[in-house]
């Protein structure tokens, strides 16, 4: 008996499945004309001329969109449609960047991010990185009803609610232009997310509002934005809210792409040098192309004073520059370094720290490279950006032009010193072509470099004179310079191991050198001396310029 049933609990299924392909036929419908909208799922299907009427749970895919709803009603040829109940559309955000192999790896732990590799690139600062573009899921919309067009993305909406990635916002009405820019009427917005919930903390209400998004899906030698799909707001006739209480008026507030409403980096604390401190930043998205933001400091020390500044970055397609300027009114300049007679450098009461750095990638072989660091004082960076001292207590101004040629490669670099408390060998300017290991003949390899250039030797100048030894300083000096390097090798293959002796020459000129002559004992004392908090006793002897042209040569085997 329970076979039977069986038997027949599957005609059942089976007639049902046929019926329904036949109603649907019947009514001169053919699935495959849906596209897209063939994938839409619901409890409850029925077909009205080009019109699908879909009820209970409703999931559409289309494009860029993914719509949940109690109820919709879609023109398969026109992609018109409306919906309502319980309405949430989803915007896939795609975006095409550069990744090294360790977040390439983060990135596909996330099951919210479908990731393409699209292949491998090497980016003008020599980084090798994976090129992938990212599928995943970004603003959210939600209302009580919906009209628009799924093909243009235009879209109406009742009783309005979006979520993206650093504020919610809501409003009796909104629109949503094809290009993704959105407007809002009797708006509410904050990066409180319990805005979503009537429950926030603090809001700005709106009588309107436009939302404007970036346009670009990568830049730069980094390849990629990774705020891709945040909104710049500006709102009229708007009043800020502390738990639904207004507490002033503003006419109106613009909030910039990057960030969200409000939220600053804070870092507070305490140490011996600073006193109790309060650092605060906040970080602004200018404009999409060319990509540029600004972080703005406000500072304040117990014991130093009030700091600020601000922190700029442009990037282009193949460019990229850092601006950075920070200066403050120390008033104990003297905290982490002592002010004896002893210590030739003062430190001043105005203390600033300006530096430029830009790299562009003029052609696909030529490269340009700079900086420029102008400071205060010698002590700046040490009281204040302990990391960049760290990694450079004493940086340059350079600026370099390279361009790689099939078997060598030509640059130019010009080196000044921009702060007279640093030592600094400035190159005004030197050439330089590297070859770089080649084969000449059969077997015979070749390796060279070559560079010619006027150098100029220039010591730190000091605040206060020396008081020990001869009292004499270190002397700047300089020369033009040509210097050659050539090594030749050869491969000897034996049968399990190989041998390559090489032999070699070095050729330096200086169109001048010192008739004095300087031991390595005194340069020693004129690099004891030349130190920062150099005041020794050594008796300095310094080079002149009086010993004509000099020609060094060495050969090696």
């Amino acid at each position: 008996m329970s076979k039977d049933f069986k038997k027949i609990g599957f005609v059942i299924i089976l007639f049902a499945m046929i019926s329904s392909q036949v109603f649907a036929l019947s009514l001169g419908f053919d699935k495959s004309k849906m596209g897209q909208l063939r994938d839409i799922k619901a409890d409850d299907w029925s077909i009205v001329g080009d019109n699908v009427i879909v009820k209970g749970n409703v999931y559409v895919p289309y494009g860029k969109f993914t719509i949940y709803a109690d109820k919709a009603i879609i023109n398969f040829k026109t992609k018109d449609f409306e919906a309502v109940g319980n309405i949430r559309i989803y915007e896939l955000m795609k975006q095409i960047t550069l990744l090294n192999v360790d977040k390439l790896a983060e990135l596909c732990s996330y099951p919210q991010a479908k990731v393409n590799i699209l292949g491998y690139k090497v980016n003008t600062v020599g980084e090798q990185k994976v090129r992938v573009e990212v599928t995943y899921r970004g603003n959210m919309f939600k209302a009580r009803k919906v009209t628009g067009n799924l093909a243009t993305g235009y879209f109406q909406f009742i009783d309005f609610n979006a979520r993206y990635d650093t504020f919610t916002m809501r409003g009796k009405s909104g629109t949503r232009a094809p290009g993704g820019k959105v407007t809002i009427k009797d708006g509410e917005m904050s990066s409180c997310s319990y805005l979503e919930n009537h429950n926030e903390h603090y809001s700005v209400k709106c009588s309107s509002a436009v939302l404007s998004p970036q346009q670009t899906t990568g830049f730069g030698l980094s390849g990629g934005n990774p705020d891709f799909g945040d909104h710049s707001i500006l709102a009229k006739n708007c009043s800020y809210n502390v738990y639904g209480v207004p507490v002033f008026w503003l006419p109106f507030v613009y909030k910039p792409k990057d960030e969200s409403l409000g939220l600053v980096q804070f870092q507070g604390g305490y140490n011996s040098f600073w006193g109790a401190f309060f650092l605060f930043s906040k970080k602004y998205k200018l404009t999409d192309s060319p990509y540029s933001s600004v972080r703005l400091m406000a500072d304040y020390y117990t014991k130093r004073g009030f700091g600020y500044g601000a922190d700029v970055d442009i990037v282009t397609e193949f460019s990229k520059t850092r601006i950075l300027g920070y200066g403050l009114y120390d008033m104990s300049p003297y905290a982490t370094t002592e002010d004896t007679p002893s210590h030739r450098l003062t430190i001043p009461n105005a203390r600033y720290n300006v530096r430029i750095n830009n790299v562009t990638h003029i052609t696909p072989r030529f490269d340009f490279r700079g900086q420029f660091q102008l400071l205060s004082d010698y002590y700046f960076l040490y009281d204040f950006f302990k990391n960049q001292f760290n990694n450079n207590p004493e940086p340059s101004t350079y600026g370099a032009f390279e361009y790689q040629f099939d078997r060598f490669t030509a640059s130019v670099f010009a080196r000044a010193q921009t702060n007279n408390f640093f030592n600094t060998v400035e190159d005004l300017p030197t050439f330089r072509l590297n070859f770089p290991r080649q084969e000449l003949f059969k077997n015979i390899y070749w390796e060279g470099e070559t560079s010619i250039g006027y150098k100029s030797m220039k010591w730190r100048e000091f605040d206060r004179p020396r008081t020990l030894g001869n009292m004499v300083d270190p002397k700047n000096y300089s020369s033009t310079r040509f210097d050659t390097v050539n090594m030749f090798f050869y491969n000897l293959k034996l049968k399990h191991f190989s041998i390559i002796p090489r032999a070699g020459v070095r050729l330096t000129y200086y169109d001048r050198s010192s008739k004095q002559k300087v031991s390595s004992q005194d340069l020693k004392a004129i690099c004891a001396v030349a130190a920062p908090e150099g005041n020794s006793n050594a008796t300095v002897v310094n080079y002149d310029a009086n010993g004509g042209s000099k020609v060094r040569f060495v050969g090696e085997v």
